[in-house]
């Protein structure tokens, strides 16, 4: 069985190595060699786009001594050599997805796909498996992921340079790429606006979805159907239930809710949508303004800014206000938390169980959800007292960290909405201690609380 020798062993061996050969053996041993979904690993045949050092032809025809190699974009005095006699050069750009040839195993260079035209031609390769670089500064990332997630099986590019990849497997096309769920039918003028852009301008395929509500009395059913937007006519009375229909009928790889009162920073599904995918993020949040009585409120919560990209500690996101909205997320996680009753999506519930059951989140703190509530919504939001249910919900499987954010978060929730005399303070003292089985945490978090 072959063994990737270490670098000096190359050297020595080939000509035309030299130092600067050091940094394609390193991604190689680091990608792309040795893992158990190697792209160059049992591969009939190759074709590379540009070559970064020989390195990557050696180490493939060491892996595959039958498979045949083909190359576009090098200087093919670097192959004198005897051993790379079965090497096939191609001369033209255009013959490199003429025939309608699938290759099984695709490597592509940064310099290569720094060209438009290059880019154009590749996009029309036909492959199995696609490995290599990129450079986001000369390749728009979320171009290249929306042109090779149709056509490679597996593909896996770097971008060292900004720490990020493109990476994933054959896209289900049956599915969307996100599905919006609005809760509420009567669509105030700047989502409208917002909905145009997204049908003008958005490089995904969205799907719309806009759950009525008992209390809409003013459908535009003509701006629904010139739009493309999914009704679901059978009406709700609350958000949750809204939210629950609408994630019923969803079919998207993402999904994202909201409400028919607030709006949306136009371009911010294109951006979470490529921080989802450059990061594997379970969750994708933005920043959010909070407009009250049309007025920014004092206390508006601001992601911070500098925190852009992965999230170090998503736990600690737990004990933030409840917001659901403003987040993109995956619908592989929703589906394993088991979202099958309304209750579910009630705002403080489904913000805990989705925060808690991610394993990355990322953040992108310049663009923005508005959302615009009276007080009383506002409230509402804040004094839900959802937490005992959220508790027998993860109780049987939840860390010590969990449990004790939800100790925390049911005692500062019962004393903000009156519970400050010393009697109620006694009731949910003893309950308290029966549900966490600790009396000294417990009255040690109460204590806290009193002036």
């Amino acid at each position: 069985m072959f063994a990737l020798k270490d670098f000096n062993f190359y050297k020595k061996s080939f000509k035309n190595i030299t130092k600067e050969d050091q940094e394609s053996y390193n991604k190689i041993k680091c990608f792309y060699y040795g893992k158990s979904c190697s792209p160059i690993i049992y591969s009939k045949n190759i074709l590379f786009l540009g070559i970064e050092s020989i390195l990557d032809v050696i180490v493939f025809n060491q892996l595959n001594p039958t498979s045949l190699i083909y190359i576009y974009g090098c200087d093919k005095d670097l192959f004198k050599d005897e051993y790379f006699s079965k090497i096939i050069f191609l001369n033209n750009l255009e013959e490199i997805y003429s025939g309608g040839f699938v290759f099984d195993c695709v490597k592509v260079t940064k310099g290569f796909l720094s060209t438009f035209k290059n880019r154009e031609a590749f996009y029309k390769v036909n492959g199995n498996k696609l490995y290599g670089d990129y450079e986001g500064i000369n390749t728009p990332p979320l171009e290249l992921y929306l042109n090779i997630r149709d056509k490679f099986n597996l593909f896996y590019l770097v971008d060292e340079m900004n720490k990020q990849k493109v990476s994933g497997y054959l896209k289900d096309k049956s599915k969307s790429d996100i599905s919006i769920i609005i809760s509420g039918g009567e669509l105030n003028h700047r989502l409208k606006e917002n909905i145009l852009y997204l049908r003008e301008s958005s490089k995904l395929i969205i799907d719309i979805i806009l759950c009525l509500r008992q209390s809409d009395e003013n459908i535009d059913h003509k701006f629904a159907a010139d739009n493309n937007i999914i009704l679901i006519e059978n009406r709700s009375d609350t958000n949750s239930r809204a939210w629950f229909k609408g994630f019923q009928v969803s079919n998207s790889e993402y999904v994202f809710f909201m409400n028919s009162e607030d709006s949306f920073y136009k371009d911010i599904f294109d951006e979470l949508y490529l921080l989802s995918i450059t990061t594997h993020s379970d969750i994708a949040h933005s920043g959010y303004n909070i407009i009250e009585n049309g007025k920014l409120r004092i206390d508006n919560n601001f992601t911070n800014k500098e925190n852009y990209g992965i999230i170090s500690n998503p736990m600690s996101l737990l004990k933030a206000p409840p917001t659901p909205w403003g987040k993109l997320y995956q619908s592989t996680l929703l589906h394993g938390i088991g979202l099958n009753t309304e209750k579910l999506f009630e705002d403080p519930i489904l913000y805990f169980l989705t925060i808690y059951s991610s394993n990355i989140i990322s953040s992108l703190p310049d663009k923005y959800y508005q959302k615009y509530s009276s007080n009383d919504d506002l409230d509402y939001i804040q004094k839900m007292n959802d937490y005992r249910f959220i508790y027998d919900f993860v109780r049987p499987y939840a860390s010590m960290e969990v449990m004790n954010t939800l100790l925390e978060l049911e005692i500062i929730n019962n004393y903000k909405i009156g519970l400050k005399t010393d009697n109620n303070t006694d009731e949910l003292f003893d309950q308290l201690c029966i549900d966490y089985g600790d009396k000294y945490r417990v009255q040690e978090k109460i204590s806290s609380l009193r002036p």
